[in-house]
C-alpha cells in the first residue's frame, strides 16, 4: 500500500492546524512582486485540495495532480461539496503531461521534499518546463531536513486521539542519506461504527538550495527568487522552510 492510499481518510484531521489561506495569500503575494497575472493554474502533490480550492474560490482555474488516487478522490468529493469546478489528476509529478500548459505551477507543504534524489528533481522540472507557458512561473517550497537530522537516531514513540481515531508515531532520522522517517499506525472507527487499523511510512529527503538551483538549471527554468517562508527575506541561517520561485523565459 503506497502512501497516503489509507490515510487519504484522516488527513484533513491530521492537517487541521495548517493555515492554507495563509499559504494562497502569501503565493498572491508573490505573484503581485513579480507582476504575474496567471489564469491557469496546476497545482503540484496536491493531496486532498487544501490549497488548490483556495485557489480556485479566488477565481483561477485550477488543476490539481497528486499520485494518490484516494487523496484526489477526497478532493473531488471536497471540490464537489463546494459547488467548484476544479479538475482533479492522478498522476506523478516526474512524468505528467498536461493537455494545455497553464501560467503557474505550485507544489506546496513538502511535495518537493517526497522525491528522493537529484534525478528526480530534474525530471520533476523538466516537467514543469514542458507544461508551462513562456513566461509563466513555478513557486515551490523545500523543507530544510537537515534541521530534523541533527536530533539524529530514532524518537521516542508517541500519540494523539482525534475524533474517531488514534494516530500514533515514530521518527526516523538517516542523517547519510539525507533522510527523514516517520511510521505512523492509525487505528479508526468510521461512520457506520466499523474499527480498523493500518500503518503508512513516509519519507522526506534533503535537496539543498545548490542541488534545488542545478535542477533547476539543467531544465531551463530560471530561478528568479528564494525566500525564508511567508516572508521576503532571503534564506538566513537555519530556518525550516524556503520558498523558491522560477520562471521560464518567454
Amino acid at each position: 500500500m503506497k502512501p497516503y492510499e489509507r490515510l487519504a481518510r484522516i488527513y484533513d484531521l491530521l492537517v487541521a492546524g495548517v493555515d492554507y489561506e495563509e499559504w494562497a495569500e502569501y503565493l498572491q503575494k508573490i505573484l503581485r512582486r513579480f507582476g504575474h497575472c496567471p489564469r491557469t493554474v496546476l497545482d503540484l502533490a496536491c493531496g486532498t485540495g487544501n490549497l488548490t480550492l483556495p485557489l480556485a474560490r479566488r477565481g483561477y482555474r485550477v488543476l490539481g495532480l497528486d499520485i494518490s488516487p484516494a487523496m484526489i478522490s477526497a478532493a473531488r468529493k471536497k471540490a464537489a461539496q463546494l459547488g467548484l469546478d476544479v479538475e482533479f489528476l492522478v498522476g506523478d509529478m516526474r512524468s505528467f503531461e498536461l493537455k494545455e500548459p497553464v501560467d503557474l505551477v505550485t507544489c506546496f507543504h513538502d511535495g518537493i521534499n517526497y522525491l528522493p534524489g537529484y534525478r528526480d528533481l530534474v525530471r520533476t522540472f523538466r516537467r514543469v518546463y514542458e507544461n508551462l507557458n513562456p513566461g509563466g512561473l513555478f513557486i515551490f517550497d523545500a523543507n530544510n531536513i537537515r534541521l530534523l537530522l541533527k536530533a539524529g537516531g530514532t524518537s521516542t514513540p508517541d500519540s494523539f486521539v482525534l475524533a474517531d481515531c488514534c494516530l500514533c508515531w515514530q521518527t526516523r532520522h538517516y542523517p547519510q542519506k539525507l533522510c527523514w522517517e516517520v511510521e505512523l499506525a492509525i487505528t479508526f472507527k468510521d461512520g457506520e461504527g466499523t474499527t480498523g487499523a493500518f500503518k503508512e511510512i513516509h519519507r522526506e529527503y534533503h535537496h539543498s538550495p545548490e542541488r534545488i538551483r542545478r535542477a533547476l538549471e539543467a531544465s531551463r527554468l530560471m530561478l528568479v527568487a528564494v525566500y525564508d517562508a511567508f516572508t521576503f527575506s532571503p534564506p538566513a541561517g537555519e530556518t525550516r522552510r524556503h520558498f523558491y520561485v522560477a520562471r521560464k523565459r518567454s
